[in-house]
């Protein structure tokens, strides 16, 4: 039976709860709370997009500090935790800290740090680069509930960061569920493409043993001399084909994300190559990415132009 997925929200604000965060992810659309202990409330999130579906259950914390009990939720794992928190008072942000023992005994993916951006300055508060170097240190992401500054919209930016609620929902949608569910065409994508990689694996190698059994036949001592030099790394045909389709102009979504599905192979790949080979393969990729999101060519001009010569 898969692991439940879960995600441990917990307030260390006087302003945003975690039922606050919950009901503004589901837009106060959710079954009934179940009760897991006297300080935790269970809300089912369905997570359904065009990639996967999951059911993760939001745990609501009614404590803004750690319990002194070790055994707090002691048999749960959580994917994810979401803290909020009131930078403007010092006491708040010292709460936060409280958890860190517990967080790091559970290993989650995801740590997003959420700030209500509300109260009176408490003894001068906690600086924004102070707050910064903390997440940083402890791998979280810090997310504002209230932008700094009032930005003019642009219709030309299409890749604007998501902030607040927008921004929790999208990294747990980024992150992987013990219990996701691959839609149907994923799936069968997936196969394909995984299909396809490998086969164009074995062509190379097969390639690459015939080219090197001729060459020793003809000229041995050449072989010989030939191996202690590094070799040129010929890209698998699948990978090209995918890489031209995705810089014409007509690049479909399906191209975009069989790439997508297609970068931990590429990855493990460009890891074994020459360093100016895995720079090449990795311009290739990106600029193939950039232009089936539709970038600007402005922003890449000069890029890929050695490879491509």
């Amino acid at each position: 039976m898969a692991d439940v997925g879960r995600v441990l929200v917990v307030s260390c604000s006087s302003f945003l709860s975690p039922e606050d965060i919950i009901n503004a992810m589901c837009n106060k659309k959710h079954p009934e709370p179940t009760q897991l202990s006297d300080s935790l409330t269970s809300y089912l999130w369905k997570i359904e997009n065009k990639y996967y579906t999951a059911d993760v259950h939001l745990c609501a914390c009614s404590v803004s500090s750690l319990p002194p009990q070790c055994e707090f939720a002691g048999n749960m794992n959580f994917q994810s935790v979401i803290i909020t928190f009131d930078q403007k008072e010092k006491s708040s942000f010292e709460e936060v800290a409280s958890w860190l023992s517990y967080i790091e005994s559970k290993d989650p993916s995801v740590l997003l740090l959420i700030n209500s951006g509300k109260g009176e300055l408490d003894n001068g508060g906690v600086s924004k680069a102070e707050v910064v170097k903390w997440c940083l240190d402890n791998s979280f992401e810090l997310i504002n509930m209230i932008c700094e500054e009032d930005e003019e919209d642009d219709e030309e930016d299409d890749f604007r960061e998501k902030t607040g609620i927008d921004r929790v929902i999208e990294a747990l949608q980024c992150a992987e569920w013990p219990n996701m569910e691959m839609r149907e065409s994923q799936s069968h994508r997936a196969v394909k493409v995984s299909s396809n990689d490998q086969e164009a694996v074995n062509k190379e190698d097969n390639s690459k043993q015939r080219s090197k059994n001729d060459g020793a036949s003809k000229n041995p001592t050449s072989s010989l001399a030939a191996s202690d030099k590094p070799q040129a790394f010929a890209q698998p045909a699948d990978d090209l084909e995918l890489l031209s389709n995705l810089a014409s102009d007509g690049a479909e979504n399906e191209s975009f994300e069989e790439l997508f599905q297609k970068l931990a192979a590429m990855k493990e790949r460009a890891s074994s190559l020459p360093a100016e080979e895995r720079k090449d393969y990795a311009e290739r990729v990106a600029i193939a990415f950039w232009r089936a999101m539709g970038g600007s060519e402005d922003e890449i001009a000069g890029l890929g132009e050695d490879s491509d010569s």
